[in-house]
């Protein structure tokens, strides 16, 4: 008995079609029955939203160095996505997949981001002394880890 691949198409409650043909893991972006979904919108929006409030304040002061800045990281962007692009050589990935990874990345991490750096710095000062917050806080994550670490034993 030979396996062939089934090429039934059902109908979703939304009427869009699936195809059982194609690999399991493989899902459109707007399900709007989970909860990942909803969460994602959330923190992309709350990301989104913050951020361009931080770009108005600064366009507020120096329209030209915001416009010239995004402009940019723009650039500095495009060969990592082109890298990230070839990694995969035998499957392309759709570039809706690519978009959200970014928007992601630029919206929702730093949305989130931001109120632990604040935190840490916080900590940090509380734990070792003001001087070191001040001076360590902006470059917190390596050498800062093992500076606190020894003033700390």
């Amino acid at each position: 008995m030979t396996h062939e691949p089934r090429t039934v198409r059902h109908r979703l409650g939304s009427g869009s079609l699936i195809d059982e043909h194609a690999p399991l893991g493989v899902d459109g972006f707007f399900q709007p029955r989970r909860a990942a979904f909803w969460l994602f919108l959330f923190f992309l929006a709350n990301g989104a939203f913050s951020m361009m409030s931080n770009f108005y304040a600064g366009y507020r002061v120096v329209p030209t160095a915001v416009v010239l800045a995004t402009l940019v990281w723009a650039l500095y962007a495009l060969p990592f996505l082109l890298f990230f692009r070839s990694l995969d050589l035998f499957e392309q990935h759709p570039p809706l997949g690519f978009a959200m990874a970014f928007a992601w990345g630029g919206f929702a991490a730093c949305y989130l981001a931001i109120p632990v750096n604040t935190a840490v710095q916080s900590l940090s000062s509380k734990l070792v002394g003001p001087q070191f917050a001040k001076e360590w806080g902006p470059r917190w994550p390596v050498r800062s880890t093992r500076r606190l670490l020894r003033s700390l034993s």
